[in-house]
């Protein structure tokens, strides 16, 4: 997959995933890169994650949850990694200005494990090999 980098970030270029490969690539990039080079990481995360999770919440909370489940792992923390999902599969309620919730419940969800790689990684491997 190819992920052109652009350091100023436009909404113009953000990028609606239709598929839950490509969801899981996005999450796999941007864990990659979160430690080394944040500003990829972000710009990830502004570009295909949160546009993806405010289009259809529901979906993209189905495809997180399927790509740990297919992980075989077990989640870091589990109760912030639900209770993040839990908001974000409600976020489709959610009023226009009340868009940076769904941004902070996708961290959430991140800092409960997701920035690790190897979720990602594994169901990839997982899905394409199956």
């Amino acid at each position: 997959m190819d992920l052109a980098v652009n350091y100023s970030y436009d909404n113009s270029d953000e990028q609606v995933r239709d598929n839950h490969i490509e969801v899981w690539s996005d999450l796999f990039y941007y864990a990659q890169n979160l430690k080394g080079n944040w500003l990829v990481s972000q710009e990830i995360f502004r570009t295909f994650i949160v546009p993806t999770a405010e289009r259809n919440p529901l979906l993209f909370a189905k495809w997180v949850d399927d790509m740990v489940r297919i992980s075989g792992l077990r989640i870091r923390s589990r109760a912030l990694f639900a209770r993040a999902l839990k908001f974000i599969r409600r976020s489709r309620f959610l009023k226009k200005q009340d868009k940076n919730a769904l941004s902070r419940a996708l961290t959430e969800l991140i800092n409960a494990g997701l920035d690790e790689p190897v979720y990602a990684q594994r169901a990839i491997k997982t899905v394409q090999a199956g």
